[in-house]
């Protein structure tokens, strides 16, 4: 019993087929080692900056929106301009962990402090060093120069300024400091916010765009990506017997062969193509993609 509840609690992920997908698992083995690469310059740029052992990961990427990167407004939030023609790369730093970078900057050990409000204009300016570090990290990861950094004011005119964009929040967890110096060593999490084309472009994955020099098979797979097919989630058939059928009247119950837990069948056109776990996603009834219809 316990079992069916915890499956028919199961939240499932959303995919818009309006918006597809681009951080697949192709663009990740590209994207992955990058970041890897990354995090080792961030490393020792930053262990530099703040004279202290520094310890640098990388976690994840995640495809998300920059209005959703610049979420919440008490973490500071750095803007990276690329010398060429690609557009803004943000770095955010967890409150707490920007109160230790500038602790360490002042001379202090480091220790992080939680505070609920943007950084002051001293505390921006101090944090412009670790930006600047920042910059010259992803710079080296791209073999390409990221230049000038300024403080991003998340209550002022500079949002305001800043066109909506898709692109990959990538999220590294950071340790600062050691045992030894003054107690425990301050952790955090540092991200940043990539345009996904320029990302695209910068790593080798940028997206094709069909063009009249296209290849004919480029331009009817382009074609057929945007037909739309009729999904259906439906659990199996039921038999039933033709004196039951005959005998239903408005308000009877129909007792189907079926648990809550059981697989229902994902048709695209009438044809089953996955098998999966309804669940629900916010307000909205979902299914959970649990195989294929392979033979």
């Amino acid at each position: 019993m316990a079992e069916e509840k915890t499956m028919a609690a199961a939240v499932v992920r959303p995919y818009d087929f309006r918006s597809p997908e681009r951080l697949t698992s192709a663009t990740k083995a590209l994207l992955v080692p990058a970041q890897q690469k990354l995090a080792e310059y961030l490393t020792d740029t930053l262990g530099r900056e703040l004279d202290c052992p520094c310890a640098v990961t990388f976690d994840r990427a995640d495809e998300r929106s920059l209005d959703s990167f610049l979420r919440p407004e008490a973490d500071p939030v750095h803007r990276l301009k690329p010398v060429d023609e690609r557009g803004d790369v943000f770095f955010r730093i967890d409150s707490a962990l920007a109160q230790a970078f500038v602790d360490r900057i002042l001379g202090g050990p480091g220790a992080p402090r939680e505070v609920e409000r943007p950084p002051t204009d001293i505390e921006a300016a101090l944090l412009g060093a670790v930006a600047a570090r920042a910059a010259e990290a992803v710079g080296a990861s791209w073999d390409e120069e990221v230049g000038a950094t300024e403080p991003f004011p998340l209550d002022g005119s500079a949002r305001r300024d800043v066109e909506p964009s898709a692109g990959v929040i990538s999220s590294f967890s950071i340790t600062l400091g050691d045992e030894g110096e003054g107690g425990e060593p301050a952790r955090g999490t540092i991200r940043f916010f990539y345009d996904f084309d320029d990302l695209g472009d910068a790593l080798g994955f940028a997206k094709a765009v069909a063009s009249e020099n296209d290849a004919p098979e480029t331009v009817t797979t382009e074609h057929l990506a945007k037909m739309r097919l009729r999904l259906t989630a439906r659990y199996r058939p039921t038999p039933v017997q033709i004196r039951d059928l005959t005998s239903l009247r408005v308000g009877d119950v129909l007792y189907l062969d079926h648990k809550l837990t059981d697989e229902v069948e994902i048709a695209f056109d009438g044809k089953t193509a996955f098998y999966g776990y309804p669940g629900t996603v916010d307000s909205s009834i979902g299914v959970r993609i649990s195989r294929t219809n392979d033979p």
